[in-house]
């Protein structure tokens, strides 16, 4: 068996503060993954603010598989913060 590493992007106390600034970065998520990242990326976000006027399912019903990623990620991340008053509590991520 091999030691398989996993490469890791963590950003931590940011914020996201409308849809497009969610696209810039998937962009630089994706760019990152592609030019660092080794096999498996792991992605992951602590303490972040994300507006809540922003609709994630933008993201989600993205035919981009960052955005993709990102926003199930974000929804994830509300489902958790918010509970059963996110607006996403009937929303599957994988």
């Amino acid at each position: 068996m091999t030691d398989m590493k996993i490469g890791k992007i963590h950003i931590e106390n940011c914020q996201i503060k409308s849809i497009d600034k969610a696209l810039i970065v998937a962009k630089c998520l994706d760019t990152l993954e592609k030019e660092i990242g080794i096999r498996e990326t792991e992605i992951s976000f602590k303490d972040m603010f994300i507006c809540p006027d922003i609709n994630l399912t933008i993201l989600t019903d993205s035919s981009d598989p960052m955005e993709k990623v990102l926003g199930r990620i974000l929804i994830k991340m509300d489902k958790i913060k918010y509970g059963k008053r996110s607006n996403y509590k009937k929303y599957k991520t994988k």
